[in-house]
Order: structure tokens, then C-alpha cells, then sequence
């Protein structure tokens, strides 16, 4: 079910779909709607970006049950980041593992622009790919 923008609850994670790519669709963490009623989305590296709501759709809360079922849970530890932006991985991101190796994990909208894998230089098997969504365990866990 599609959200409005005035529907949107800060800290959230929701799943992002341009209306001009129906094949891309992000799950980010919402943090505000700006003066020009864009919805301002987490970044990384306190790094905001503006969606404006005339060019995306928003859907569902990512921890809605029905999501949950549909994507797998993975526990990791702190100050993981994706190796090709070199962004953190938050807890509630969506990830790639390839081969379901975490030694080859990016973040899922890093991924949908990759052919190869960076580290082996293999073409990538979609077959091969695994998608979860990431808890970080907290540092006094470790």
C-alpha cells in the first residue's frame, strides 16, 4: 500500500520506489520532511537525500510482519561497510551476500549496479546471491 509523505514516521525504515523505475526499489531510514515538504532519507556519514514525493513512492515500514517474512535476518558485528561506497551498515539495511559469504557483502542498492564481484572479478550468479536485512549486534555484546 502506498504512503504519503505526511504518513512517514522519522527513524523508520520504508521501502523507496521511483516512480520513473519501477525496478528500483531502496529501503531507507526516513529522518524529516524539509521546508520544500521533501522526505529526507539517511545517507550514511550524516549524509541526508531528498526524495521528492511527486517522483517516488512510498510504501510500508520495512518492520511490518509481512516484510519480514519475505527477507532473512542477519546479525553483525560493528563498523561493517559496504567496500565499494565505504558506507556504514545500519542497522535495518538491506545487504548482498554473495555466495553467503560476508567477506562479500554490500549493501543492496550498491549492488544492484554491480556485474562482477569486486574482490574475485567473477561475473556474479544471481542464483548465488542471498538478501537480508542487518542487525548490528552493539559493542558491549563482543
Amino acid at each position: 500500500m502506498e504512503l504519503s509523505i505526511e504518513e512517514l514516521v522519522p527513524n523508520n525504515y520504508y521501502q523507496i520506489e521511483p516512480q520513473y523505475d519501477k525496478n528500483k526499489i531502496h529501503i531507507q531510514k526516513f529522518i524529516k520532511i524539509d521546508y520544500e515538504n521533501f522526505a529526507l532519507f539517511d545517507a550514511g556519514n550524516d549524509a541526508y537525500c531528498a526524495k521528492n514525493p511527486i517522483c517516488y513512492k512510498f510504501y510500508r515500514n520495512v518492520k511490518d510482519p509481512i516484510v519480514k517474512d519475505k527477507i532473512k535476518i542477519l546479525i553483525i558485528e560493528p563498523n561493517q561497510v559496504d567496500p565499494i561506497t565505504l558506507d556504514d551498515i545500519d542497522d535495518g539495511d538491506i545487504i548482498i551476500l554473495i555466495n553467503n559469504d560476508k567477506r562479500y557483502m554490500f549493501k543492496d542498492n550498491t549492488f544492484n549496479n554491480m556485474h562482477k564481484n569486486p574482490y574475485t572479478g567473477e561475473y556474479i550468479n544471481k542464483n548465488n546471491i542471498t538478501k537480508y536485512m542487518v542487525i548490528v549486534l552493539p559493542d558491549y555484546f563482543l
